[in-house]
């Protein structure tokens, strides 16, 4: 059985594809990549379905069922207006418009729920058997926080709560508020280890097994809702004025209202998502727990629940591109197919060296081609440079997990300050190191393997001299754990054990400020000679910069 799962219409964000194929994902874009326009707003996923259906050698009629991550007929009762909206019950219309592919057959279309798409894009990735399902964004159809209970291939809700106990727009409240945009909440997140405030309570807190919030309104359009909590923000720390400071010397930011405001929604958060997670292992006795949603993608929070409950999974694309997987790993449930488990994020784009070699010849680009790839890239960070790593399939997910990554030693030169000038990034803003699984313990205070870079975790204190510059101000970092079926980039990390001692680097995702990771060899040769970087490696071709 062939699925193909979709998100992706006009006034919506993060479109993407995913293939499914027995039970097995064999592919997964997301158009942003495509586009080279972060998020992808008002576009659907032409690209991402094209490069799917090319790169398995599939026709758009050999599909089964198509899959949907939103309600849209539901959606279009309660008022959203869509360009196929007098035409919703025309499936095949649907289907064109959306995949961009004119399919000849009739065919099949399953609209699954926005927070039920989330859910089981985490739980049947995740290979458990049993677990709390927590879904937290911005907004469903219409529904902001949700609470499902997986069991074998079978999910139920067990309760939601509408718009306005969106915990997405009330840390979207606090990023606009902070001075950032709408999608801006991992600087509010790095922001937030610069003070440390009490949580909100006044403004939304769990009591009585149940979500209290300031104004008590039950329902309420999101942006109404953003706008009531950033006054509230602005009558607990002061008016926003746009003043927050751009520039910092390393290792120092001032203090301002607005770190104090980071911080107290960040507390804000970590406390509703521990209180969801017992409420839930109170009505079904089990400690396993899988995330969703924007709001899973925050890594403090994620690694404060780690450290009470171990059996943890997120998926890696856990905002709205993820549902492309959900969708499809949903329906392929429904009609008895059991999921395979996802553990490797690379299942994106690739291109080989063929592809690579004719691009750098055509655009008469100098370039050396290595016959022992793996020392020269390590002789090239041992000498302090910063190297853009281009091999295999691309990652899904916001983080870059060593197929399109910038990487560089975590320790002394180049430092961080580099890196963050060629990512255009604020330099108080904090980087995450790959390491090899054997050396978490030396590094982390907790031992767990982490796979998608998705949990921040406290470093042990003996490792701060190897790692100074991947830590952040509090002590956290975001290891990404490289194994062996990782390829080159575990061949790498090996290395650098061998030379320096330890297998860790420092490594961030390869893209340029406002971009979305790269995606075609031409994206990161772009990059390359607008910016800081010293050596570029796609495949075994070395370019560098004299």
């Amino acid at each position: 059985m062939i699925v193909l799962g979709i998100n992706g219409f006009k006034n919506e964000h993060d479109p993407a594809a995913a293939l499914i194929i027995n039970g097995k994902m064999v592919g997964f874009a997301e158009e942003e990549r495509f586009v080279r326009i972060k998020h992808a707003l008002n576009y659907y996923p032409h690209n991402a379905v094209n490069w799917l259906l090319t790169s398995n050698n599939i026709d758009i009629d050999e599909i089964d069922i198509f899959a949907f991550g939103w309600d849209i007929k539901k959606m279009i009762t309660l008022g959203y207006k869509y360009e196929f909206s007098k035409d919703y019950f025309n499936d095949e219309e649907i289907v064109s418009i959306i995949t961009g592919q004119n399919r000849k057959k009739k065919c099949q279309l399953i609209y699954v729920p926005h927070h039920l798409a989330h859910a089981a894009a985490s739980f049947y990735a995740s290979g458990m058997k049993e677990a709390n399902i927590i879904i937290a964004d911005g907004s469903g159809e219409d529904v902001g926080l949700s609470c499902f209970h997986g069991r074998d291939n079978t999910i139920h809700l067990v309760r939601d709560w509408n718009i306005s106990c969106s915990l997405g727009f009330f840390y979207e409240a606090a990023s606009i508020y902070s001075g950032f945009t709408d999608w801006d909440a991992g600087k509010t997140m790095g922001l937030s280890s610069f003070a440390n405030e009490e949580p909100l309570d006044e403004f939304i807190r769990w009591e009585n097994q149940d979500i209290v919030l300031f104004n008590q309104y039950t329902q309420m359009e999101s942006v109404d809702l953003c706008k009531r909590w950033i006054l509230e923000f602005e009558k607990k720390y002061g008016n926003k004025d746009g003043t927050f400071i751009k520039n910092h010397a390393k290792q120092r930011i001032i203090l301002s209202r607005y770190a104090y405001a980071a911080s107290a929604a960040q507390n804000t958060i970590e406390k509703m998502l521990f209180n969801l997670a017992n409420y839930m292992i109170s009505l079904t006795n089990t400690t396993n727990l899988c995330l969703g949603g924007g709001v899973a993608l925050n890594c403090a929070a994620n690694g404060k629940l780690l450290e009470k409950w171990n059996n943890i999974y997120i998926f890696p694309a856990a905002n709205d591109a993820g549902v492309a997987f959900g969708a499809a790993a949903y329906a392929s449930s429904c009609m008895g197919q059991e999921i395979k488990p996802i553990n490797c994020a690379l299942v994106g784009p690739q291109f080989n060296f063929t592809a690579i070699k004719s691009f750098l010849d055509k655009n008469n680009l100098k370039y050396h081609l290595s016959h022992d790839l793996i020392n020269d890239v390590a002789d090239e960070l041992l000498q302090g440079k910063t190297v853009g790593w281009f091999q295999g399939k691309m990652e899904m997910g916001p983080r870059a997990l060593g197929a399109r990554s910038i990487i560089s030693l975590p320790f002394g030169n180049p430092g961080r300050d580099k890196v963050n000038n060629i990512k255009g990034r604020e330099l108080w803003r904090p980087f995450a190191p790959s390491l090899l699984e054997i050396e978490h313990s030396f590094f982390f205070e907790k031992n767990v393997i982490s796979r998608f870079m998705l949990y921040g975790m406290k470093c042990r204190k003996e490792s701060y001299p190897y790692i100074s510059e991947a830590i952040h101000i509090d002590g956290t970092s975001r290891p990404h754990t490289v194994l062996p079926e990782d390829g080159l980039y575990y061949k790498l990390l090996k290395k650098i054990k061998l030379e320096t001692g330890h297998g860790i680097l420092l490594n961030t995702s390869f893209n340029g400020p406002g971009e979305p990771i790269v995606c075609y060899p031409q994206n990161a040769v772009n990059m390359f000679y607008h910016s800081d970087l010293d050596v570029l490696v796609m495949d075994n071709a070395i370019l560098r910069k004299a």
